[in-house]
């Protein structure tokens, strides 16, 4: 009983562990991408102006330099100006081999904002952020599994103490009935509750003490009406003699 109770609380202390991580690490991973695009689309807010002085004078050296300004942050891994559907310039972050998760685009208006010149492609990949989540979310994971098994050890002592223990002892007295004619007392090995703090275990061992007080009564009886019978029957049998 004891070690089944152990394996009940791991089982549902470990279920509820893993239905906590799985839903902790989806809203991370949520958060995580919604502040890594936040990053970087107030990043191009902050070159787009310059983009533009750029677009218009044609300056390829100083769009080239935006651009690769704009792939250093974290998730952006592509920024390409067009103009016309064609590519006027474009920088990709180096080494880069994963899938884009999102492209996104910004009209670039003229420095007077009177006229569209060209369109600013950004595309980003979460890849990274998902790395450094699941980085994280793993030293939280271990922190907390140690945790789950830490408190499912103390619960088990709770239960162990307060309820398999006294199962135990009382399974064990229970069977020893019946090898004495004597029958002593059962009493729990743990702290007496008061008359309001009673519980079922209390109450299961005053029945089993008396049932097994009535049941001695009842032999201590049947063994007198036994003996009473046999001296009358001796003494019927010795005037029967005379």
């Amino acid at each position: 009983l004891v070690f089944r109770i152990l394996e009940w609380v791991l089982l549902v202390s470990l279920a509820v562990f893993v239905i906590a991580s799985t839903f902790g690490m989806i809203h991370e991973r949520g958060k995580a991408t919604q502040a890594a695009h936040a990053t970087a689309q107030a990043a191009v807010a902050q070159s787009i102006e310059a983009v533009s002085v750029a677009l218009w004078s044609f300056d390829t050296a100083a769009m080239h330099a935006l651009l690769t300004g704009l792939v250093q942050s974290r998730s952006v891994v592509s920024a390409r100006l067009m103009a016309a559907d064609e590519t006027i310039a474009e920088v990709r972050k180096a080494d880069f081999t994963g899938t884009i998760d999102r492209e996104w685009e910004l009209p670039v208006m003229s420095p007077d904002n009177t006229k569209l010149l060209g369109t600013l492609r950004i595309s980003e990949s979460y890849s990274e952020v998902n790395s450094q989540v699941v980085d994280t979310l793993i030293t939280l994971v271990v922190t907390d599994l140690i945790k789950v098994a830490t408190l499912a050890l103390v619960l088990f002592a709770i239960v162990y103490r307060a309820i398999a223990r006294p199962l135990h002892q009382l399974a064990r007295d229970v069977g020893n009935l019946g090898h004495s004619e004597e029958e002593p007392r059962i009493v729990l090995a743990r702290k007496q509750p008061s008359g309001t703090n009673r519980d079922e275990l209390d109450i299961l061992v005053d029945a089993i003490n008396g049932f097994v007080a009535e049941r001695g009564e009842e032999m201590r009886r049947r063994s007198e009406a036994e003996g009473n019978r046999r001296e009358a029957e001796r003494a019927l049998a010795e005037s029967e003699e005379n």
